[in-house]
């Protein structure tokens, strides 16, 4: 436990203070990831990225770091996303349903808003900062 300990430590001090090393620890890492989670290589990535542009999928746009947004049910690589955009989807659980009711409901709520601020007099905004005197 001992020696375990001390090359632990070593490890950490190379990592802080070996730039080089710690770059292709890193790379290392993220290959071992995307080979394991998704069986594509971090040349499959960067493919995927230069094609896509370094875009979002969804939202299109460049936000880092994209994801590998990826089919649970399937077990297949769709695209890259941000984070945001996979985390929606994941909420929504993939289902199209799901998001058709939440498309629906951002429409409804919307027409809710102009309906009720139409009804109003003068400008919806008004009254809200102090009085003059």
């Amino acid at each position: 436990m001992a020696n375990k300990d001390r090359l632990n430590a070593e490890m950490r001090l190379r990592l802080a203070t070996d730039p080089k090393f710690r770059k292709r620890s890193l790379t290392a890492k993220r290959n071992a990831s995307l080979k394991c989670l998704y069986g594509m290589t971090i040349d499959d990535y960067n493919r995927m990225f230069k094609k896509q542009k370094g875009c979002c999928a969804i939202c299109h746009r460049k936000r880092r770091p994209l994801v590998v947004d990826h089919d649970h049910r399937k077990k297949f690589v769709r695209r890259l996303l941000c984070n945001p955009c996979n985390l929606g989807l994941g909420n929504f659980e993939d289902d199209m349903r799901l998001l058709a009711r939440g498309i629906a409901y951002l429409k409804a709520m919307a027409r809710a808003y102009r309906r009720a601020v139409k009804g109003r007099r003068g400008n919806p905004k008004k009254g809200r900062g102090r009085r003059k005197r």
